[in-house]
């Protein structure tokens, strides 16, 4: 099976969406979670201090089969530039260190069950998703 993101005009138009705005309809679950279906949603924020939040709601976990029952989680990830990774000395990150995964684990992080978590470090994009949908940065 080919997987590619659905971003041609086409694709706009097959499922009824607007390549530069966000329609109201669009907010809420359209499948009904049987196999082979899954959804989700994210919301993200840029705060005063330069941090930026995002809050996904899936489902069922991304990087698992669409095949499974309905299985919700909530993934956060939570940028703070100014913190580095100091984050990792805090009194969060002691008590749940037995759960943390290292960078070469990421692609199990979905797979697991909560409360696991890991610091990922990399190339970052100064755009939210909907400024990605609107097309302000493919």
């Amino acid at each position: 099976m080919t997987t590619r993101v659905a971003d041609r005009p086409e694709d706009y138009t097959r499922l009824g969406l607007s390549p530069d705005e966000l329609a109201e309809w669009e907010n809420g679950m359209r499948t009904d979670g049987r196999p082979g279906t899954w959804e989700w949603w994210n919301v993200d924020a840029r705060l005063e201090d330069g941090s930026t939040v995002t809050v996904e709601f899936h489902t069922k976990p991304p990087m698992g089969s669409p095949e499974i029952p309905l299985t919700p989680m909530v993934l956060a990830v939570v940028d703070r530039p100014a913190d580095g990774l100091r984050a990792a000395a805090s009194p969060a990150a002691h008590a749940l260190g037995r759960y943390r995964l290292n960078e070469a684990q990421a692609r199990q992080l979905a797979g697991r069950p909560p409360p696991a978590w890991l610091y990922l470090r990399g190339l970052k994009l100064n755009l939210s998703s909907t400024q990605l949908r609107a097309g302000a940065g493919r």
